[in-house]
């Protein structure tokens, strides 16, 4: 890197109006015998890298099709050869992958080293058609085909990009040029707009649904370029002017004569004050008001528009043009009375230990803090390192003779010039800004580094920032691994050995760079080290590891990583096969048996019959035959149960009880033939007898009853409970007295007296007193009275029982004019 001029740095300004620019030699390039005559040429922002390729413009015979990579100063990078196909254009992405698109509509995406790291295809709408001619912002771009249609694209890094075709501008003629909106900040996801100029002098507004004609008259526009901000529209027409208007055509700015009428080989922005136009031997500079400002070149230039200026490339040199800086203005213009030229006048005295320095601070106290923070500023808006320092040392003085000042900025403008001028050298070659630095961020910077493999460099600026080393440490790793020649287990512990003192690197990430690079013994020594077993497992599946996987799943304790590793050998593995796995983890085993009785139940039969448990596989085929619709395959899922319990003693129960329920479902569906209007299937015995009951059909109770060999208590509940569902109350008491006289009753006659009190209306119980008088229990009968409220007849049992404790317990909780007569018994009682 070359020293601008350190005594009078504004000796190298050139004025236009009220503004001064500034062109100055960042490197001298280094790349070797490149002609830029015939090559098209694409940098990444922010200082980035640039690509050079054939011009796919220029018919040139000899010149190679390979894609070379160098840094702006020129340092060789990598060289390759894309895949087949014309290339139509290139650019850089967000993540600096070189985007190269090919006239037939595919779309590849490198890595600064030419790996391939993605691909897609534009769609059927250009099958037939070919691209001419491509304009790439950030992570789109728009391209232009021979039928003069626009296809664009959002997102060329995702792994489904956005893919859209602009309105149709009927267009028979190429345009003579075109220029595209992209998408602004606030609104990332609108489609762009494109500027199309035709041979008749006019130019077109193209956007997703609509094409707008603007009917100008002072064209045909041979160039076109919109400025950084979007707002402004320069244009150079055939008539040799430049035409600078507002985006939406409503004012002129400026329009002014360039001196010829050919077209400018490259148009851009210098900034949003400025044109840059370049033709053979000449690079023109037009301000707002028309000034304008040449510079005459004998090599073939290549113009690269940044945020803040423009670097310009020819085949020895790299420069940077761009507007002076304000707070540069103000310190170094010649004549200047601003604070901050004040300030670094008095250090200019200071170190000639003349009395003036005092004098000069004296005179701007009222506007030293705004003098220290301008001289901070413009040392990091420069260059030179030596008027960085002197600026500093200014800064510095300054803020000596403050009160109070914060040195925050003057600290966080030391280290960030520290970094700027540490990847500035040719050797890393990144020319960057400060204003652009700003933009790009320190991670975004870290990061391109990375991507340029400088991970020593990116390492200690990190550090230097107080950034997360982690990330470059990662980085570094992977690297590295790539780029072993073998797989070198020992590898690993190398790797472990440089990385163990910073928490949080995630080793399967670069045991999953080892295992996509062909390295399986080395990811899998990598994998040891990982201490989360989320993280491994996954890697263990796709290296086909499934019984490692597991046992790390198990030992975490984590139920879905557990899962994940059962579902994966289930989808890939025989059941036999996972089974023998399986069964050496029985945390796992019932973590698969529980999945697969709610999800899989063909599995879990496959599963018992391995597990020689037919029991549970006989389960498994009465729970499937109960969700049959058809009776016939419900009798065949059952049937297949039965003779899996009666392959074992063991389970002679289960098979006996599987029997009885066939045998329950054919009577059920007998009975449902027999009697159409009601619905026997699936009821238990109970509820099939009670349902029989209900239409009277005594003829088949005593058939089932004797076949299913019921109880006779059971069946007296069951007749009791029939009975209590009768709707006529008169007829529900009538045939409750008739069934409790038929003979003694074999479940006691408190459930008949139960039933009458549920019947009766209080205070009127008298249907429920004869069945209370026949309960044999004194105690029981005396409680039964109590709830029909015959304290009289209840204290009579208890005192007849000669049970004094409940005489007294029925005493005291009645609260009728009987309390007296039931005092009296206790009296009695007590007496005897």
């Amino acid at each position: 890197m070359v020293d601008l001029e350190t005594q009078n740095p504004a000796g190298t300004w050139q004025r236009m109006s009220d503004k001064f620019y500034r062109r100055h030699k960042i490197y001298d390039m280094t790349w070797p015998n490149v002609e830029l005559g015939t090559h098209a040429l694409a940098a990444a922002p922010y200082g980035g890298q640039i690509a050079l390729v054939k011009d796919p413009k220029k018919n040139l015979p000899g010149v190679e099709d390979h894609i070379s990579i160098y840094t702006s100063s020129g340092s060789p990078i990598h060289r390759f050869l894309p895949g087949p196909g014309k290339i139509a254009g290139l650019g850089w992405t967000s993540k600096t992958h070189l985007a190269v698109i090919l006239e037939d509509g595919n779309v590849v995406l490198y890595t600064v080293y030419g790996s391939k790291v993605g691909s897609f295809h534009l769609g059927e709408d250009i099958k037939n058609d070919r691209l001419v001619d491509v304009q790439m912002w950030g992570d789109g771009f728009v391209a232009l085909t021979a039928n003069v249609r626009f296809v664009g694209v959002f997102d060329v890094e995702s792994i489904e990009p956005r893919i859209f075709t602009l309105a149709n501008p009927n267009e028979t003629q190429p345009p003579t040029s075109w220029t595209v909106f992209p998408p602004t900040s606030a609104d990332p996801d609108q489609p762009p707009v494109v500027l199309l100029a035709n041979e008749k002098g006019t130019i077109k507004e193209i956007s997703l649904m609509n094409v707008t004609d603007q009917l100008l008259s002072n064209g045909p526009f041979t160039k076109m370029c919109i400025s950084p901000s979007g707002k402004l529209l320069a244009c150079f027409t055939t008539s040799g002017n430049l035409w600078v208007v507002l985006a939406n055509f409503s004012k002129q700015l400026t329009e002014c004569n360039t001196g010829t009428r050919n077209s400018p080989k490259q148009l851009t922005w210098c900034g949003n004050d400025s044109v840059l136009m370049y033709w053979d031997q000449l690079l023109m500079m037009v301000g707002p008001a028309g000034d304008q400002i040449k510079w005459p070149y004998d090599q073939p230039l290549s113009l690269v528009p940044e945020c803040d200026g423009v670097r310009v490339f020819s085949n020895e040199t790299c420069e940077f043009v761009h507007k002076v800086p304000d707070v540069t203005v103000q310190i170094f213009q010649i004549g200047s009375t601003a604070p901050a030229a004040m300030l670094y006048d008095a250090l200019e005295h200071y170190m000639k230990n003349s009395p003036k320095a005092d004098e000069n601070v004296r005179s701007i106290k009222a506007d030293l803090t705004n003098a220290v923070e301008t001289c901070i500023e413009a040392a990091g808006n420069d260059f030179n390192p030596k008027i960085q320092r002197t600026l500093l040392k200014a800064a510095a003085f300054g803020k000596a003779f403050l009160d109070v000042y914060r040195p925050d900025k003057f600290l966080s403008m030391c280290k960030t010039l520290r970094v700027l001028n540490a990847i500035r050298v040719a050797e890393v070659g990144i020319p960057i800004t400060y204003a652009q630095y700003q933009r790009l961020t320190p991670e975004g910077l870290v990061t391109r580094l990375m991507n340029l493999r400088k991970h020593l460099l990116a390492y200690h600026i990190s550090k230097h920032l107080g950034l997360p080393v982690q990330r470059v440490l990662l980085g570094w790793a992977c690297e590295k691994v790539q780029a072993s020649p073998t797989d070198l287990p020992e590898l690993s512990r190398d790797i472990y050995d440089k990385l163990k003192e910073y928490p949080g690197i995630s080793y399967a990430r670069i045991a999953s760079v080892a295992y996509q690079s062909s390295k399986k013994s080395l990811a899998t020594k990598l994998l040891d080290y990982e201490p989360r077993a989320a993280e491994q497992v996954p890697l263990l599946l796709r290296m086909a590891q499934e019984e490692v996987a597991l046992a790390k799943a198990v030992e975490s304790g984590d139920t879905d990583l557990v899962f994940l590793v059962l579902l994966h050998m289930i989808r890939t593995k025989q059941p036999r096969d996972f089974l023998e796995i399986v069964r050496q983890r029985p945390a796992a085993l019932e973590l698969l048996l529980s999945y697969c009785k709610q999800q899989n139940h063909d599995l879990l039969k496959k599963l018992y019959f391995h597990m020689d448990q037919p029991h549970l596989k006989a389960a498994v085929h009465i729970r499937d035959a109960h969700s049959e619709d058809k009776f016939e395959a419900l009798l065949a899922g059952m049937q297949n149960a039965l003779s899996l319990y009666q392959t074992s003693k063991d389970h002679m129960f289960h098979a006996k009880a599987t029997e009885e329920q066939i045998r329950l479902f054919l009577t059920q569906r007998d009975l449902e033939i027999a009697i159409p209007k009601q619905s026997f299937f699936g009821s238990s015995v109970s509820d099939t007898i009670l349902k029989l009951l209900s239409v009277g059909d005594h003829t088949r109770v005593r058939k089932i009853v004797k076949d299913f060999k019921i109880p006779e208590k059971t069946l007296w509940w069951l007749r009791l409970k029939s009975l209590s569902q009768e709707e006529n109350k008169d007829e529900r008491f009538a045939h409750l007295w008739n069934f409790a006289q038929e003979k003694k009753s074999p479940i006691g006659y408190e459930p008949f007296a139960d039933v009458a009190i549920a019947s009766c209306v209080a205070p009127v119980f008298e249907p429920a007193l004869r069945y209370i008088q026949k309960i044999v229990d004194p105690v029981s009968r005396a409680e039964y009275y109590i709830r029909v409220g015959e304290w009289r007849f209840a204290g009579d049992t208890a005192f007849k029982a000669k049970n004094l404790d409940q005489l007294q317990s029925i005493t005291a909780r009645c609260n009728t004019p009987d309390k007296s007569y039931l005092e009296s018994l206790v009296e009695k009682l007590e007496e005897d």
